[in-house]
């Protein structure tokens, strides 16, 4: 299990907590991956790899959450590689589920659990691998497991996205290799949303121009442009709708995100020089 660290200090020990109460009747390891936090996780860290000693810990010399899974890919002794991120929480069967499936697929993605955290304005994620960009499914790097040959196969995760999106990235990568993406039920992550209007719009705005990049390098691939109707029809619903969004917090929750995300398409259109809006 790979777990990339930046900053978590405050959700952190609650993650380590879930990990440490696996039910799996495997051998398996925990690697925790610092990504050069400046709060207490460095300690929250050092703490728990003294204490278990399936945990081993890491420095990631290269900056990001990619590098960082890279890094612990890197240093894994399985062939079986699970990520999950800091800031969930793991159900108690999570890596014998995930870890099983990957005795039968290449490549895992998990459920996510959108009530032990609730949100009511932030959108809950389906019971199912969603289908990305209208060209194929990818699972969430929250709650994910490939094999280290496949891994290593496909050159790991791209380090080079900025905006996020690197998850669809590399199952992407996964499936035009020939490889398999399957959704496994019983794997299931509490998935904590973020709790400020700020962070949420930061998120869709980032992911707006990920999108964009995405399009740059699977466009020959078969992934398809945003078709004119559907970009007009998108601002369209975003004037109409400015009105609710100013009465109502729920409204304005969504039209924040939607409109992040729709300039950040714009943002990421004339920073790449090509029409992805």
């Amino acid at each position: 299990m790979i777990i990339p660290v930046r900053n978590a200090a405050k959700t952190l020990p609650d993650q380590l907590a879930a990990l440490a109460l696996q039910d799996a009747d495997i051998k398996w390891e925990l690697l925790v991956v610092d990504d050069g936090s400046s709060d207490e996780s460095p300690d929250i860290i050092r703490e728990h790899a003294d204490r278990f000693p399936r945990v081993r810990s890491f420095s990631c010399e290269r900056a990001g959450a990619n590098a960082a899974r890279n890094t612990g890919a890197e240093q894994a002794r399985s062939d079986h590689l699970l990520f999950c991120d800091a800031d969930d929480v793991v159900d108690v069967s999570w890596v014998r589920a995930l870890s099983a499936a990957l005795d039968e697929h290449h490549a895992v993605g998990g459920r996510l659990d959108n009530d032990t955290f609730p949100h009511g304005y932030m959108p809950r994620h389906p019971d199912a691998l969603p289908i990305a960009g209208g060209f194929l499914p990818r699972a969430i790097a929250a709650n994910f497991g490939v094999r280290r040959s496949v891994w290593k196969e496909v050159g790991g995760f791209c380090e080079d996205y900025a905006y996020g999106s690197t998850d669809t990235e590399f199952c992407w990568r996964v499936q035009l290799a020939g490889y398999e993406l399957q959704y496994v039920r019983d794997a299931v992550v509490a998935y904590r949303h973020r709790t400020t209007l700020r962070s949420a719009a930061r998120k869709s705005y980032r992911t707006g121009q990920a999108q964009v990049q995405l399009y740059r390098d699977f466009r020959e691939s078969g992934m398809p442009r945003s078709s004119w109707p559907r970009t007009v029809g998108r601002w369209g619903r975003l004037s109409l709708r400015m009105p609710l969004a100013i009465v109502s917090e729920s409204y304005r929750w969504t039209w924040v995100r939607e409109a992040a995300h729709a300039w950040g398409r714009v943002v990421g259109s004339v920073r790449l020089g090509l029409r992805y809006l």
